[in-house]
């Protein structure tokens, strides 16, 4: 609320109030202008997907994502007890659960695939195979598995948590440092 009321005595009386109060940087008062603070979030990390690694039998899929369009390299050291094949496959879908993309990993090694999608990312499917019918049964390991934007599969980074930053007018929080050695500087309150 941008009003204060004031009290006098014992017991308190109400006296008065004070409206559309303003704290400013400065010496000089300006007209007055209601609170308005923003909000945004800011990945520090490559790595689209908070993974890591997984073990599953048959396939595991992950949902509530929200990827943009646009072109990703996926990289993995996938094991697999699959005898069948030499690869395993993901599948990349929509929020209508059309499927946008797949591409198929070489296993025992650190491999990597580039894909374009037209449509947002909402959910991954990843097989211990090829497929749904070819994986059955078979146990499959997922390892540092990384979601980039981009074309070049580069070392893995675990997934960072997006930042919250504020601003209110000409101030706002920042980020300030290098890219293995940052640190937030916040001018604005935490709410």
């Amino acid at each position: 609320s941008s009003e204060i009321k004031y009290y006098e005595g014992s017991p308190a009386n109400e006296i008065g109030t004070y409206s559309n109060i303003q704290l400013e940087v400065g010496t000089e008062s300006t007209t007055y202008e209601a609170y308005q603070s923003q909000e945004y979030e800011i990945n520090l990390g490559k790595n689209l997907l908070d993974i890591g690694t997984t073990t599953f039998t048959l396939a595991k899929t992950y949902t509530g994502l929200s990827i943009p369009a646009g072109s990703y390299t996926f990289s993995v050291k996938i094991t697999s007890s699959d005898t069948d094949y030499s690869k395993s496959r993901v599948y990349f879908y929509n929020a209508s659960d059309t499927q946008l993309a797949y591409i198929d990993l070489l296993r025992d090694t650190r491999s990597s695939a580039t894909f374009t999608v037209s449509d947002k990312i909402t959910k991954i499917t990843m097989y211990a195979s090829t497929a749904y019918g070819v994986s059955s049964g078979d146990t499959a390991t997922y390892e540092n598995i990384q979601l980039e934007k981009g074309s070049v599969a580069t070392t893995y980074s675990p997934y960072f948590t997006p930042i919250k930053l504020n601003k209110i007018g000409d101030y706002q929080d920042y980020i300030t440092g290098t890219p293995n050695n940052w640190s937030i500087k916040r001018q604005i309150g935490e709410k």
